[in-house]
């Protein structure tokens, strides 16, 4: 077992995201949680000057009334407090098979993402998030999501330079350094996407229960990508039932 030295947020859209099938909302237990192939990024600023671990956190969770766990991808938001996980160096996080380092079913809840979490409970206090904070972490989330979901090339960097770019996001007064010039490559460029494609709406996180312990989150679609979404599905729906008709 690790230590974290950092919370975990996942960024989702609005009041409840979809994972697995299922809508995460409400109370929920983590499971287990893991780190894929961790990075290293030094981190120096008011109250934290030393390094931290980037990259892509891997939980399993168990939503209040769910019947079977469901698996969440996660980055930090949180600096200031801990969680102790596991690691996997060599483990390819899309295959889902071999992170359960962390089994205690820790208590969460889902809340809004609006602070930084400096201060004694996490996401209870700290310097507040601007809404183009909250939007451009919702975006890097997503954008990490997106990274796993397509098993992209290149994605131990790839999760590392987005776990660095929301710290940049959120700690605009720190120094956030990277090792490493193919990660700050990708933090430039996640920088910039985020800043053109930030969420819209409120971005949700899970806090631990006792507002002590790490809190977490996953990126979902923008709405323009639900709502072309939701078209096709009425357009197709729609032409089955003119269809229908015509055979009649």
């Amino acid at each position: 077992m690790s230590v974290l030295h950092k919370s975990v947020f996942v960024g989702l859209l609005a009041s409840a995201v979809v994972c697995g099938g299922s809508a995460l909302a409400g109370s929920l237990a983590i499971k287990s949680a893991g780190i894929y192939q961790p990075g290293n990024v030094a981190i120096a600023g008011p109250g934290f000057n030393g390094s931290a671990y980037s990259s892509a956190v891997e939980f399993s969770i168990l939503p209040a009334g769910a019947k079977a766990p469901q698996t969440i991808y996660a980055f930090c938001v949180d600096l200031f407090h801990e969680i102790s996980v596991g690691f996997d160096f060599n483990h390819n996080i899309v295959a889902g098979a071999g992170d359960a380092q962390s089994a205690t079913n820790l208590p969460y809840h889902t809340a809004p993402l609006t602070v930084n979490s400096y201060g004694g409970l996490s996401g209870q206090s700290g310097a507040p998030l601007s809404s183009l904070q909250v939007g451009e972490i919702g975006a890097l989330a997503d954008l990490g999501r997106g990274y796993i979901t397509n098993n992209s090339a290149d994605l131990s960097n790839k999760l590392d330079a987005v776990q660095a770019a929301i710290w940049e996001v959120e700690y605009p007064t720190y120094a956030i350094t990277p090792q490493g010039a193919a990660v700050q490559n990708y933090v430039t460029q996640d920088l910039s996407y985020a800043a053109s494609h930030p969420q819209r709406g409120v971005v949700q996180a899970i806090y631990a229960d006792n507002g002590q312990s790490q809190g977490f989150v996953v990126g979902v679609p923008e709405p323009t990508s639900w709502s072309l979404m939701i078209i096709g599905v009425g357009m197709i729906g729609g032409l089955a039932r003119r269809r229908a008709k015509a055979a009649a």
